[in-house]
């Protein structure tokens, strides 16, 4: 280093004021590391890729799923469990026959029914109406939706 580049490094340092931290590491090593976190990055996600088999979906005819879904929704579920309050007590009816609440899971087997639309008038109880849900998972029901009138 000649004795002008000196005098103006000496120059510099002293134009700067005091309180200014000096840096540990220089911008080349942080450039280096940076770079081999993007390149073990990026080789990890290529060793994923080719580990990944490629997956096929079936092939589907929607037009005919519309169709279908048309059909099904035009229809109610096929069967229908009712639950009134009379008298402080719960009824609950299978279809048009009134079923003692212990007893539902046994008629709905004996009728194997798969699917159940509930409609609770609105003095049933909460608690009522999960055990009707239960009674429902008892009678290996797969599905069951909720029949509601909506107030204005």
């Amino acid at each position: 280093m000649t004795a002008s580049a000196r005098t103006a490094t000496a120059r510099i340092r002293q134009s700067l004021p005091d309180d200014i931290p000096a840096m540990p590491v220089s911008l080349s090593e942080i450039g280096f590391v940076l770079s081999l976190i993007f390149m073990c990055s990026f080789i990890m996600i290529l060793a994923n890729g080719a580990m990944m088999q490629e997956k096929t979906l079936p092939q589907v005819d929607l037009t005919q799923m519309r169709r279908q879904g048309e059909s099904e929704a035009a229809q109610p579920p096929e069967t229908r469990i009712s639950i009134t309050m009379t008298d402080g007590a719960a009824d609950c009816f299978l279809g048009e026959r009134k079923v003692p609440m212990d007893r539902l899971p046994d008629a709905l087997r004996e009728e194997k029914v798969r699917e159940v639309a509930i409609r609770a008038d609105n003095l049933v109880t909460n608690g009522t109406i999960m055990k009707v849900i239960r009674a429902c998972r008892q009678g290996e029901v797969q599905s069951f939706t909720f029949v509601y009138e909506e107030t204005q």
